[in-house]
């Protein structure tokens, strides 16, 4: 056989090359799988849904049921293990579904205690419409403005979060024999004389301070009298102790 040697221009292969491409491109194969195209209609921002065990479902549709428990009574209610429930706990924490929080109920009624409430990935996860929690509110305070709602409305009593008086909002609004009373939670001395102050401002016919504890009680009421107009405001404000509450004395019979 001859071979001939020529040297020839780019220009003159790809014209002796063009008419066999497309044959030749029938049989490449990709050494990477291209990537699915990207569905226009699914929003770019959906998250993916989360899988869930049946202990851990279980254990979400509980925390919904039944807010108020503890961890420890909840893994008694479950009937499970002190091991199996601080797995499927930290399963569900891990997983964005559930946070871990404290609330102090008193030395009567087993002090502080660990609670687990739903985020609103966690409602989703279950199929539940999420219970907003407001702005700048931290689990604990709204744990407190819930427990109070939920009391009074047991009561036929109206109870709303957040109500809204003259662009003042309290944490809790009651409407009780033609009156309007606004429910304080508070949990640090800083703001609660000015919400007193402003609730009254706004229209509220009385102002119930709910202190986290009898010294921080002692305190507010000490700043409350000192205080320039407390002789025209003393008789429509009272300072409680939110653990002394009604609230938490029947919750221990549930």
């Amino acid at each position: 056989m001859i071979i001939y040697k020529k040297n020839v221009t780019d220009e003159e292969v790809q014209s002796i090359m063009a008419p066999h491409l497309s044959e030749l491109m029938r049989h490449v194969v990709p050494r990477v799988k291209p990537e699915p195209e990207a569905d226009p209609k699914r929003s770019t921002n959906e998250k993916p849904k989360v899988e869930l065990t049946a202990e851990e479902r279980d254990l979400l549709e509980d925390i919904l049921e039944k807010p108020n428990l503890s961890v420890t009574a909840r893994a008694a209610r479950l009937g499970l293990s002190a091991y199996k429930m601080n797995a499927t706990k930290a399963r569900i924490i891990k997983k964005g579904l559930a946070e871990q929080f404290s609330i102090n109920l008193g030395k009567n009624f087993g002090g502080t205690v660990s609670l687990l409430a739903l985020t609103t990935e966690g409602y989703t996860g279950i199929g539940r419409k999420p219970i907003k929690r407001p702005e700048n509110v931290g689990l604990d305070h709204f744990w407190w403005q819930l427990a109070i709602r939920d009391y009074f409305a047991k009561k036929s009593i109206i109870a709303e979060i957040e109500k809204s008086r003259n662009g003042i909002r309290v944490d809790v609004g009651l409407t009780r024999d033609g009156r309007e009373i606004a429910v304080e939670v508070e949990l640090s001395t800083k703001n609660a004389v000015a919400n007193i102050a402003n609730d009254l401002k706004a229209g509220f016919d009385k102002v119930e301070c709910c202190c986290k504890d009898n010294q921080m009680a002692e305190e507010v009421r000490r700043r409350l009298q000192a205080y320039e107009d407390y002789a025209n405001i003393r008789g429509r404000v009272e300072v409680r102790v939110l653990t002394e509450l009604q609230l938490v004395k029947e919750m221990q019979k549930n």
